[in-house]
């Protein structure tokens, strides 16, 4: 007999660990894109990429056995790997393009991220395996659920979800509260706003550009191990995921940071409920017999998409984007 009542609050768990993963993920690429203009199609590799750090770290430090410290040592270690990264990311390839217009780094940038996505993912395939039990393509984070297991009220919830939703909670909160309180966080809402009165006010351009990349990337690899955590990621994860972020961005609104949040939770649950054979809308309706429908989540989450730009093609933050110059 199944009980609804677990079932339901173990769907509520795993939407809100999908949902903030979209939110952080989104917003590490959303800062990108409203601060320097570039749309950076990579970065779904950069998450792919911070969740195989995870995996390399897990297997020196293990977090079977040393609990939460290993767990939270493997996430500060992906951020600022992989934060590290886009900072030289952006100095090698996309600094070369800033100075041109804003319709140019766009396009610019678009062809530059792509083809980065493409070289990353087939590297991957060729080196990965080497380091992966079994020599496979995919791979998880290796935490034997037991170690974390929680019992609350009798109602038995995944400790691993758990962490990976505190871990991304508290990313996510770090990240409003430096965008908002530091001198660089206002800078770069500064840039946002108007780049050239941002730079006459004697904010340094170039070094907030590499900083924010820098960012976004190192969010991106806390989402990156937390999927590793939670589900499996393989090296052609980053091109399909990124899409998914984008049809969050624009959902919430490329500039706004609680649309980013809420598009994320509202694309998680539904990823979340068409996975789940009891809450799926479409599959406990009396007569109707679908199987798969898990495989459609993305395909609904841009049909949800095109329907919220037809009523509201602002997003759901309803702020129009204004030009950086």
């Amino acid at each position: 007999m199944i009980d609804l009542g677990l079932e339901l609050i173990q769907t509520i768990l795993q939407g809100l660990v999908y949902g903030g993963i979209y939110a952080l993920a989104t917003l590490g690429m959303s800062i990108v894109f409203s601060v320097i203009g570039v749309l950076n199609l990579a970065h779904g590799d950069f998450i792919m990429l911070g969740g195989f750090v995870g995996l390399l770290v897990s297997e020196i430090i293990s977090p079977n056995t040393f609990g939460i410290f290993a767990v939270l040592l493997i996430f500060l270690v992906a951020f600022v790997l992989i934060g590290a990264l886009g900072g030289a990311y952006e100095f090698a390839l996309i600094r070369p393009t800033l100075k041109r217009s804003y319709e140019q780094i766009l396009i610019s940038s678009i062809l530059i991220t792509v083809g980065t996505a493409f070289i990353i993912e087939n590297l991957g395939y060729q080196i990965m395996p080497a380091y992966i039990i079994g020599r496979q393509t995919t791979f998880t984070i290796p935490i034997v659920s037991s170690k974390f297991a929680l019992n609350i009220d009798g109602v038995p919830l995944s400790g691993i979800s758990l962490i990976a939703l505190l871990a991304v909670a508290f990313a996510t909160v770090s990240l409003y509260i430096f965008s908002t309180r530091t001198y660089v966080g206002k800078a770069m809402r500064a840039i946002s706003q108007n780049s050239e009165s941002a730079r006459l006010m004697g904010v340094n351009l170039q070094r907030i550009s590499i900083l924010t990349f820098a960012l976004g990337s190192g969010f991106g690899a806390i989402a990156g191990v937390s999927i590793g955590m939670t589900s499996t990621l393989s090296p052609g994860f980053g091109l399909p995921y990124t899409i998914s972020l984008l049809s969050v961005m624009v959902l919430g609104g490329t500039k706004s940071y609680w649309g980013a949040l809420v598009g994320g939770l509202i694309i998680g649950f539904v990823q979340v409920l068409f996975g789940s054979p009891y809450f799926n809308p479409l599959t406990i309706l009396p007569g109707i017999q679908i199987n798969g429908l898990y495989f459609w989540a993305p395909a609904v989450a841009l049909f949800i998409l095109i329907i919220v730009l037809m009523i509201k093609p602002t997003g759901l933050s309803g702020r129009r984007s204004t030009s950086r110059v």
